[in-house]
């Protein structure tokens, strides 16, 4: 089992989960977004965990809710989507 842990409240929302550079239209990657590009590419006896360790705070989780309900899927503010297997 592998786990990428990381503290939510440490760092800006922005770092957290990516963002769109307004002046030249390109994509930041986020942690959250780096890690789970990751474990989409990991074999599937791999079983991994994206632990977000620290307060629950809504402006992050709410971009969140689409992969903890039953579709896997995380939608990116560029209208990507990453569809997590069950591993």
């Amino acid at each position: 089992m592998k786990q990428y842990v990381v503290n939510p409240k440490s760092i800006p929302r922005q770092q957290l989960l990516g963002h769109m550079d307004s002046d030249t239209r390109d994509w930041n990657e986020g942690i959250i977004t780096k890690n789970a590009r990751l474990i989409i590419k990991e074999p599937m006896d791999v079983h991994s965990w994206i632990v977000c360790d620290g307060d629950i705070d809504p402006e992050w989780v709410e971009s969140l809710n689409s992969v903890l309900d039953d579709n896997h899927l995380l939608t990116m503010p560029t209208g990507e989507r990453i569809k997590f297997q069950d591993n």
